[in-house]
């Protein structure tokens, strides 16, 4: 039996993520629209700031659950993430 299998998709699952940093509506954060977002919110689907990564941390894993985006080897790194604008497409504004 081959044990790289769990190492290969890591290694897909962190090239998806690189490739998702840097599409065009990903380049923000989706909370205050700041250039260059480092973090995640895995369960939201969006990528943040560290400002907002704070945010994020104080409503509890429960509500947002955050990675640092950048800093390989990542366990959440196959995570289906949506964009930023699709995401602000569906929030109600308010």
């Amino acid at each position: 039996m081959d044990n790289r299998g769990g190492v290969g998709r890591a290694a897909s699952g962190n090239r998806r993520l690189k490739n998702l940093l840097l599409q065009e509506d990903n380049r923000f954060c989706a909370d205050c629209n700041a250039k260059d977002p480092k973090w995640a919110s895995v369960n939201i689907g969006v990528l943040i700031c560290l400002q907002c990564s704070s945010a994020h941390r104080g409503l509890g894993t429960h509500i947002s659950k955050i990675i640092d985006a950048s800093e390989p080897p990542n366990p959440y790194a196959n995570c289906a993430l949506i964009n930023s604008e699709s995401w602000l497409r569906h929030w109600p504004e308010g």
